[in-house]
């Protein structure tokens, strides 16, 4: 158990350090004019973004007004990660699963093959057809919207929603309820252990993104379309 708080302290310092540094980066403002305000030395200052020293809570009220940022603004930022991540590992998993299907599902490619052949009689060249053959069409199965859908091939013009714009979105679904199904996704995964059956894990995750991109697309629901995208950037990262 103390091995598990000690790495607890050291994620939650090294990540408020990273949140510091990229406020005062966007700022413009040095290290050393930020130590002078707190009147500390630079390099301890330095420590405090590097997440290698803990920082005095008392600092943080002043950091805020300094950067102009809302103290809760920190630990909304640290929520909406371990939601917007916990979202794309379960995407992850359904999109290769359906990209996989969706190939398995196209036709063959056409391949043109020789329709006759030329022979001659005395100084005259003839042309003979040969004998038409039956066609074969490899037998594919019928593509649902669903599957175009999970698979990333559905057309859409829509900006995807970045990490904070796609939690927001999750929060304004059923009152929060869809950030508690993902929540609890993630507990789920995390009790899973190897010998846990990866249909199992197929279908937690499958479950999940047909509730929060499926359902709301298919119904047109207002900004379906944004997290539409935001779902195609994450399986289909080159596209």
């Amino acid at each position: 158990m103390k091995k598990e708080h000690e790495q607890i302290r050291l994620n939650f310092r090294e990540k408020l350090g990273e949140y510091i540094r990229n406020k005062r980066e966007q700022k413009s403002i040095s290290q050393s004019q930020i130590a002078n305000e707190l009147e500390i030395n630079t390099s301890t200052y330095s420590n405090y973004e590097s997440g290698t020293r803990d920082m005095p809570v008392s600092y943080l009220p002043l950091l805020s007004a300094y950067f102009d940022f809302e103290l809760n603004d920190f630990f909304v930022s640290e929520n909406y990660n371990i939601i917007t991540d916990t979202f794309k590992l379960l995407s992850k998993i359904t999109g290769t699963r359906y990209i996989r299907t969706m190939k398995k599902s196209t036709v063959v490619e056409y391949k043109p093959e020789p329709i006759g052949y030329i022979y001659m009689e005395g100084d005259k060249e003839h042309f003979e057809y040969f004998p038409p053959k039956p066609q074969k069409y490899k037998k594919c199965k019928p593509i649902s919207q669903k599957e175009l859908i999970l698979s990333g091939q559905r057309c859409i013009n829509a900006e995807p929603y970045t990490d904070e714009e796609f939690y927001q979105y999750l929060m304004s679904k059923d009152n929060g309820n869809t950030v508690k199904m993902l929540n609890a996704a993630k507990s789920l995964l995390e009790c899973m252990n190897d010998k846990c059956k990866k249909s199992f894990i197929d279908s937690v995750a499958l479950q999940v993104i047909e509730n929060v991109i499926v359902d709301d697309l298919t119904k047109g629901s207002y900004g379906a379309e944004r997290a539409y995208a935001y779902y195609r950037k994450i399986i289909k990262p080159n596209n």
